[in-house]
């Protein structure tokens, strides 16, 4: 079963191994609130737009 790896371009020059990209979003604190996990070739751009939708209605105090 394939999953999440996928080939894309590595930050660590590995190109030859299949990759996953993980996030993390963290309070100032450094009390993580989130985590997401996306196919190897996800492209930056599109990780960023989607941190950014999910977290937009997000205010932290009323979680906590």
């Amino acid at each position: 079963m394939k999953g999440f790896r996928a080939r894309g371009k590595s930050k660590d020059h590995r190109d030859d191994l299949p990759q996953i990209v993980v996030g993390m979003a963290v309070t100032r604190d450094g009390i993580p609130v989130r985590v997401w996990s996306w196919p190897g070739n996800t492209t930056d751009t599109a990780l960023i737009r989607q941190v950014k939708d999910d977290m937009r209605d997000w205010t932290l105090p009323k979680i906590v």
